[in-house]
């Protein structure tokens, strides 16, 4: 049997486990957008770390292969 906890529309109290458990729906909801959004943002963030990596190396080579050039051009 769960009870109502005072002072608090929506939640309710398991007394055998002193779990207290969440039934507004609404707020439910919400809580699992926020957590998806989290979830979309971390995805973002390494995909963005990912290319930043990538245009690292790209630029890394073209340094190289104009100091190629540049000594090339010196001899």
């Amino acid at each position: 049997m769960m009870y109502k906890v005072e002072g608090h529309a929506g939640l309710m109290k398991n007394p055998r486990t002193g779990t207290i458990i969440n039934t507004n729906d609404s707020e439910i909801i919400g809580a699992r957008k926020r957590k998806q959004n989290r979830t979309n943002l971390k995805e973002e963030n390494e995909k963005l770390k990912d290319e930043i990596k990538e245009l690292k190396s790209s630029m890394n080579e073209i340094q190289s292969l104009l100091k190629q050039m540049v000594e090339k051009d010196g001899d």
